[in-house]
């Protein structure tokens, strides 16, 4: 039976990577200096069998590869739990064997297979707002190296000694893109943080734009209502059934816009969601904030100008224009 094709993410890591990085292993073993070790003869193996394969000539010349591929030992990788369930689902990865070498396959890379040796759990590495890909995490071997430190002082305080020890070791070894984990985090988030400051910014200028708009339109309205106003004092109204009349007129009008605005709003904030990193369209208490503060600022907008009117005398009221 043919093995089904794995794709998976790639990456290599150091001695500690897990125990620095705080990533839990959910079974089997971290990675040793053996492994490390047995990861530079296979790369060494499989190097070298890439490079024979320009030189031999007719029929025996794939044969001659293979049999340098077969002379490196599988290459130990741990996966993570999305690697586990998506490819092992209710089976025991650890201790599997996969990626045998093909016949058809080029001489590049690790073809001599890979064997499982952990599960670790899930983690983001690359971008914060992707799903969470099966990943191969492997002894990091060659001619760069990537490190991590864990320190529970100022980690920039650092800096400077880690130069120093690396100097120590051989002034010619290059030091650079030294990173916080935050900084680093804070990198990836730049331009949705960036996104979020202008969006918000742009709606803050929104909101102040409506409230003033709003108590103008509504401020006008009474006010032109003062005429009428005047004539229902004069047929024997009063104050508060008039105040209870404009505020009661003027805050139906609100409610109806704040329903139809929350429904537009709960559509774009659904499209936002899917270019905004924990952007959720269902933000009750936004929406709720949002409606209540148009609310006040109608209900002010309805009742001072009309409180006004109903205090001025029914004959200057009725010579109002």
């Amino acid at each position: 039976m043919d093995s089904p094709l794995v794709s998976a993410e790639w990456l290599a890591v150091g001695l500690d990577f897990f125990s620095t990085m705080r990533i839990p292993m959910l079974a089997g073993r971290m990675f040793t200096p053996a492994d490390f070790a047995s990861a530079a003869a296979t790369n060494a193996a499989i190097t070298a069998a890439a490079d024979a394969a320009p030189k031999a000539t007719g029929s025996t010349g794939p044969t001659s590869v293979n049999r340098s591929k077969a002379q490196a030992a599988p290459l130990p990788v741990i996966i993570n739990e999305a690697f586990a369930r998506e490819f092992f689902p209710n089976q025991d990865p650890v201790g599997k064997h996969m990626g045998e070498a093909q016949e058809d396959e080029p001489a590049t890379g690790p073809q001599s297979g890979y064997l499982i040796i952990g599960i670790t759990g899930n983690a983001k590495y690359n971008n914060l707002r992707l799903e969470i890909e099966p990943t191969m995490y492997v002894p990091q071997v060659g001619n760069s190296a990537h490190f991590e430190l864990r320190t529970a002082a100022d980690p920039l305080a650092l800096v400077k000694v880690v130069h120093g020890i690396v100097s120590s070791v051989d002034d010619n070894l290059p030091l650079f893109d030294v990173r916080t984990q935050t900084k680093q985090t804070d990198q990836t988030l730049f331009l949705d943080r960036l996104m979020t400051q202008i969006s918000s910014a742009f709606a803050l200028l929104a909101l102040v734009l409506a409230c003033v708009g709003l108590y103008g339109l509504l401020s006008y309205e009474v006010s032109r209502r003062t005429r009428e106003l005047g004539i229902r004092m004069a047929l024997g109204a009063q104050r508060h059934d008039l105040l209870r009349l404009v505020v009661g007129q003027g805050i139906l009008l609100v409610l109806i816009g704040a329903a139809t605005g929350i429904a537009a709003a709960i559509g774009l904030t659904r499209f936002m969601s899917t270019i905004l990193y924990g952007v959720h369209a269902d933000d009750p208490l936004t929406f709720a904030g949002v409606a209540i503060l148009l609310t006040l600022v109608a209900l002010a907008a309805c009742y001072i100008p009309a409180r006004r009117a109903t205090r001025v005398d029914p004959m200057v009221a009725l010579r109002y224009e």
